[in-house]
């Protein structure tokens, strides 16, 4: 729902997708943010022309959920038990879908995705509960 030509936070919808549990549905999405990793160099000649260069190193990935129900806990749960155990965490994928001003629509897959919990919720009396997760991913690939 772009607002004056400009792209707002409900223009984005997310789809994360586990091999734990398939599709892992995100309470009540409130910020999302993925920011680009760089490793930055500059290379100076003896001429003194810098030579910028940067290495594209994957994405970071922040989130932020009301808690509704258990799924985020469970989901947790389950990659815990799975660690103690001996099963290694899977890579997931993210679907990120972003309805532009002009009514078009971009399609982007964060791939090899690790998932991490950053807070599983601040419980304080009459306030909501926001749980923190971050992940990483090695590529931001166009779909769409």
């Amino acid at each position: 729902m772009p607002m004056n030509g400009l792209n707002i936070g409900r223009d984005c919808t997310l789809s994360l997708v586990t091999t734990e549990v398939g599709t892992l549905s995100l309470p009540v999405l409130m910020d999302y943010e993925p920011k680009p990793k760089l490793k930055k160099d500059m290379v100076v000649p003896m001429n003194g022309d810098n030579i910028p260069l940067q290495f594209m190193q994957g994405w970071d990935l922040d989130f932020t959920v009301e808690r509704s129900n258990g799924v985020i806990d469970d989901y947790w749960a389950l990659v815990e038990a799975n660690y103690f155990n001996g099963v290694p965490q899977q890579a997931a994928t993210l679907t990120e879908t972003i309805t532009n001003p002009d009514g078009s629509v971009n399609i982007y897959r964060y791939e090899s995705l690790i998932i991490a919990p950053e807070s599983m919720g601040s419980w304080k009396g009459d306030t909501d509960v926001p749980v923190k997760m971050s992940a990483q991913a090695a590529r931001r690939i166009k779909v769409q």
